[in-house]
């Protein structure tokens, strides 16, 4: 369907540099979540069970190696959290990530180059130069590290010159404005209807767990505060347990809310919305016959601010307890 303009869908410059960071930011995304889950739920089990030793269990002689053990595990937890901060597993999973979505970019930008090429060889050779160019320009970028994340801006990161109004060759254009609608536009909808309907779900499940926590936790913190009042007036209740579940509970919900803070996949249903709205907005606006370097710019500066949205999320990545 597209052979015309190939050169634009797979160019060997920008696919190798993609499928690179690609690589680097899979492997570190799943040692920096691996990792940091196991390191967070040793951590919490050495606690809970420190408060159990303290509370309720009774006294044994095997107490001794069993509390050993614990130490043992919440070590190995610090270790772990320790490793992850000193490898920089964050940090190379966000950049590579980063580097990612904006080599995806620069491929969809390179399409407005088939509104000003009058010819197939042309375009070969504009879209050659202009990876080129642009991937040095992101290569050089990416020295700065986790800095870039930061200093990231939606606007800088969609060059595309103005151009005149007819194309150079509309048969070109043409094939790369359906492309472009289809590989890009229509792609980008789906993926936004997707995280919706996987959003809505997770909702239905998890969305109250971590205030239940806390409300079991308080609760069981009110009772033990109860009997321990009743034993002003000769009432005696051992309140070891409720004690136990109490601060257990709290310990819990903290748990669940450094894992969830940790997590970049859980987005605003809302924005995910606006998302959609925004893509059916460009589309309206292209008409049946869309100017492709304005349906280019709109496209890609949508999808460079949900690219900023990634990066504003990013700040507060951690499994730190």
């Amino acid at each position: 369907m597209y052979a015309d303009i190939g050169i634009l869908i797979d160019n060997p410059v920008l696919d190798e540099a993609f499928v690179r960071h690609e690589n680097l930011a899979v492997k570190a995304k799943r040692r920096y979540h691996r990792l940091g889950r196991f390191a967070i739920a040793l951590i919490a089990f050495s606690s809970i069970y420190t408060l159990a030793e303290a509370l309720i269990l009774p006294t044994y002689a095997i107490d001794g190696i069993i509390s050993a053990a614990t130490l043992a595990l919440a070590g190995v937890g610090i270790v772990l959290q320790l490793y992850l901060i000193y490898t920089h597993q964050k940090e190379v999973w966000l950049v590579n990530r980063y580097a990612v979505e904006r080599l995806r970019s620069l491929k969809f930008q390179s399409f407005h180059l088939a509104h000003i090429a009058d010819t197939k060889d042309t375009l070969i050779f504009a879209a050659k130069d202009y990876v080129t160019k642009s991937v040095t320009r992101l290569e050089n970028e990416l020295n700065a590290g986790e800095a870039v994340i930061r200093s990231f801006q939606p606007v800088l990161a969609v060059n595309i010159p103005p151009t005149q109004t007819r194309p150079a060759n509309p048969e070109l254009a043409k094939i790369a404005s359906d492309a472009f609608l289809e590989l890009r536009v229509a792609y980008q909808k789906r993926f936004a209807q997707s995280e919706l309907s996987q959003y809505a779900n997770r909702r239905r499940v998890f969305n109250s767990s971590q205030d239940m926590i806390y409300l079991f936790a308080a609760a069981f913190a009110f009772i033990s505060l109860g009997a321990k009042l009743l034993g002003q007036f000769d009432v005696q209740i051992n309140t070891g347990w409720f004690d136990f579940f109490a601060v257990a509970l709290f310990i819990l919900g903290a748990t669940k809310s450094i894992l969830d803070n940790a997590s970049i996949e859980e987005q605003s249903e809302t924005r995910f919305e606006q998302y959609i709205r925004d893509i059916d907005q460009i589309t309206a606006d292209s008409g049946k016959t869309p100017h492709l370097p304005t349906l280019v710019t709109e496209m890609e500066l949508l999808c460079m601010q949900e690219l900023d949205n990634f990066c504003r999320a990013a700040e507060r990545i951690s499994y730190r307890m």
